[in-house]
């Protein structure tokens, strides 16, 4: 069976778990939207190759549906696209890649008993220092993109001391695999794995010194090898209202973890000092650091908001697996900046991947991201901007490092009320060492996008962009720079020197693209 195929077998069983199962016990309450796009482009450089540049047509036919329900029992949001690439003078990249993206959670006893369901499908990177590309080509001969596919299942179950206490309990079941197209291997990453939430809290009783108890248990099977790893802590938090503006939060407990490949244990107290400042309904900021077995931690949240402006960010510093991120990704965008819900995410036929993602790496590792973000919401469109850093770092004694830092920047703007136009924007630096951490590499990668839509009826929309992507080795970015991907090893033992090889992965490619788009 072709593994396109497969994978799309695998989405359509996944998707009826997720999605369909509930609409026979809630059928009323659903909306449920089809829709299909269809796309032609040409690119000027279709293997995005340093040289022996070649150009080619692609056509691009993506059907698509999403489900949603928030009935009074039952909450879901289901969206699936099939994404079918066909190229005019290169046949052997056809390919189709499945998109989903279905949360949903179901009240089985009212007020008591809840049952949480997840699935996901959609490419990513395997390498950070490989080929980036927004394209979804992962048939080219040194490709640098696998298919994720996770799902999980969390039963929770909450009981309430009348306003005294509350008592949790939930326990999750989660699996993740990532396979290239061609189905030969599989990639760091894999396994499955679970936890074990218990917690009890204050009620509203407790109005100024408010406290919590809680022990969590997480444990990851790694499909490698015998690899397994948990993680374990037991702690008391407590909280104490200052006054309406000022709260102050602190916790202490113990942990106990033992990270998989080193089998390192790591034990002992932790704690952690931080408070919450609320000036005005519209402003809040917030900020937590403390030490775990692991070493410092640290987290920041700050938001600021008026009818036409949002700011925010966040700072976090936390222990995760591969598994756990690929879990996180978020593969179609339900609501934009300012909270709208966005009723049919991502129209066009070129769904952009998350460049963002790091190395997969089949281990423990301590992840630091910081994000930032700002909206200006216009009459007639908004203006959208981001910075973010995102940097691990392993467990293990050498341990390697990743770090990815970039900007975004978007502009959408209506001309009149069937036509408008925008442009998107995305540049970032990547940066990592090997195990030994003497053997460093920079990547950097940059597109810009303008686009001109046009709305031919209340279902039919057209839409008309330009593409310009680049992406160099070394230092320099827009000048020279030697690209040579430190001859294919991506500092965390995947990729050896087979796979992105000893070649340059700088490339310059343009495309135009012209397509329709029709929800039923």
């Amino acid at each position: 069976m072709p593994y396109a195929l497969k994978y799309a077998l695998r989405g359509a069983v996944v998707f009826a778990l997720c999605g369909a199962a509930p609409v026979v016990a809630n059928a009323a309450s659903w909306r449920f939207t089809p829709s299909m796009s269809l796309s032609e482009t040409y690119t000027d450089n279709v293997f995005q190759a340093p040289s022996d540049i070649k150009d080619d047509f692609i056509t691009n036919i993506a059907p698509g549906v999403s489900l949603t329900s928030s009935g009074r029992r039952i909450k879901t949001t289901t969206f699936y696209r099939m994404q079918n690439q066909f190229f005019a003078n290169n046949g052997s990249l056809n390919q189709t890649t499945n998109f989903l993206g279905s949360n949903s959670s179901i009240e089985v006893i009212k007020n008591n008993l809840f049952v949480d369901g997840y699935a996901s499908m959609f490419p990513t990177q395997e390498n950070s220092f490989g080929r980036i590309s927004n394209q979804n080509r992962r048939n080219l001969g040194n490709g640098n993109q696998v298919d994720v596919i996770s799902y999980g299942m969390t039963p929770r179950y909450i009981y309430r001391f009348g306003s005294w206490a509350t008592f949790r309990a939930s326990t999750s079941f989660s699996t993740t695999t990532a396979t290239r197209d061609n189905g030969t291997s599989n990639v760091g990453g894999n396994g499955s794995g679970g936890d074990i939430n218990l917690g009890l809290t204050s009620g509203s009783k407790f109005s100024i010194l408010t406290w919590n108890i809680n022990h969590r248990q997480r444990f990851f099977n790694f499909d490698s090898g015998t690899q397994r790893s948990n993680l374990q802590s037991t702690d008391l938090g407590l909280g104490y209202r200052v006054n309406r503006y000022f709260r102050i939060n602190a916790s202490i407990g113990t942990e106990n973890n033992s990270f998989a490949g080193n089998q390192n244990q790591r034990s002992g107290l932790s704690w952690s000092l931080g408070g919450t400042w609320t000036p005005t309904p519209r402003t809040s900021i917030s900020g937590r650091f403390g030490k775990r077995s692991f070493g410092d931690t640290k987290s920041f949240d700050f938001s600021y908001r008026l009818r036409r402006v949002r700011i925010g960010g966040s700072y976090t510093e936390d222990l995760h697996t591969t598994s756990e991120l690929l879990q996180q990704q978020q593969v179609f965008q339900t609501r934009d900046i300012f909270g709208n819900p966005i009723a049919n995410p991502n129209p066009t036929g070129d769904i952009v991947t998350p460049i963002r993602n790091l190395g997969l790496l089949d281990q423990v590792f301590v992840s630091r991201t910081f994000s930032a973000n700002f909206g200006f919401q216009q009459k007639r469109g908004s203006i959208t901007a981001s910075i973010y850093r995102s940097e691990q770092q392993s467990t293990q004694t050498n341990s390697a490092s990743d770090q990815s830092t970039g900007v975004s920047v978007g502009w959408q703007h209506r001309l009149s009320n069937r036509l408008s136009t925008g442009i998107t924007a995305d540049y970032q630096q990547r940066k990592g060492s090997n195990q030994g951490g003497n053997q460093g590499r920079n990547q950097n990668s940059f597109f810009v996008s303008p686009s001109l839509s046009y709305s031919i009826s209340a279902h039919l929309s057209s839409q008309l962009s330009f593409r310009h992507s680049e992406e160099r080795g070394g230092s320099g970015f827009f000048g020279n720079s030697f690209g040579i991907n430190s001859l294919g090893f991506n500092g965390f033992g995947f990729n050896g020197l087979g796979i992105n090889g000893f070649g340059s992965n700088d490339f310059v490619e343009n495309s135009l693209t012209g397509s329709l788009n029709y929800r039923f």
